[in-house]
């Protein structure tokens, strides 16, 4: 008996310096995450903030022209900034309806053999490489553009299309998995209330899993505002506010990867620049989303008034 004991109480001892090991390693881990993003902001604000300073944020921000290399410089990034938020709220407009729909589909409605088909076309979908994606764009959406719609075809109705079907896969995915965690208990008295299934999907469970959904439609933002590769592709890189969907713009992630090769010290600097306004509008939106997405997580805790 007194042997058994001591067994036990040496395994006991050795499992705690492992969960102690493995704790300091997740630690560590959660560290060198912080310690990056510190690091890129501290990087990126040090590099561009100073060019964003002497041509004056007001006239960097909203100054309408852009030319870096002219005898007299300008350095205005508000079409940059026009093209990346219209081309952004465009695909997110388009991809968060079909998304959500096709998320209902696979949490809820489809049968398991053809949830279980779909599912990983959606996985295939999120590993195409961003290229393949703006050759597809280049070689397919931009003549249909133009040869029915007119116009060059490289336009800001490419960019949404283009970009609406890269972020797909990130609001079907998350999404379905959120629609998943909702507590069967509620869908259980939705039913007993006699709701109908697709009453209870629209009423019940994707208010539910609002939280998910919205942190889905984040990531798909970021994806959507960061895209570089494919939009160069497209857009048809023509620094102007587009008088419709048809005209040719340029984001400012392509503004930054196509100048950059060539740009001397202080328009390198003007890019980094560029790379803050682009930072700063992403984190403003992740800060918007994540209150909304704090609000619709108090839905869990609190069901739906008819089931109350």
């Amino acid at each position: 008996m007194r042997r058994g004991g001591q067994d036990r109480l040496l395994i006991k001892t050795r499992n705690r310096k492992w969960e102690k090991v493995i704790e300091i390693l997740f630690l560590l881990s959660a560290l060198i995450s912080v310690f990056s993003l510190t690091a890129i902001t501290v990087y990126l604000f040090a590099k561009g903030f100073p060019a964003i300073w002497e041509i004056g944020i007001m006239n960097f921000i909203f100054g309408m022209e852009w030319n870096p290399t002219a005898d007299n410089p300008s350095y205005g990034i508000f079409p940059m900034i026009y093209a990346s938020a219209a081309g952004t709220v465009g695909a997110v407009f388009l991809s968060v309806p079909v998304g959500l729909s096709a998320a209902v589909l696979l949490a809820a409605v489809a049968p398991p053999s053809l949830a279980n088909f779909l599912r990983p076309c959606v996985d295939l979908m999120s590993g195409i490489p961003s290229v393949v994606y703006g050759y597809f764009g280049l070689t397919v959406i931009v003549p249909l553009i133009s040869e029915y719609l007119g116009g060059p075809g490289n336009s800001l109705l490419a960019v949404i299309v283009l970009l609406s079907v890269m972020i797909l896969p990130t609001i079907i995915k998350i999404s379905e998995n959120s629609l998943r965690t909702v507590p069967v208990e509620i869908i259980q008295g939705s039913y007993a209330l006699g709701a109908a299934k697709m009453e209870t999907v629209l009423k019940v469970m994707i208010p539910a899993a609002g939280s998910g959904i919205l942190s889905s439609i984040v990531l798909g933002i970021g994806r959507a505002i960061g895209e570089t590769m494919a939009v160069i592709l497209v857009c048809g890189n023509a620094a102007q506010i587009p008088r419709s969907v048809l005209d040719m713009v340029r984001p400012m992630t392509a503004n930054i990867a196509l100048e950059m090769s060539y740009a001397d010290p202080f328009h390198e600097s003007v890019l980094f620049g560029t790379g803050v306004v682009l930072f700063m509008f992403i984190a403003a939106v992740n800060i918007v989303i994540n209150v909304l997405s704090g609000n619709a997580a108090k839905f869990k805790d609190k069901p739906p008034h008819y089931l109350l």
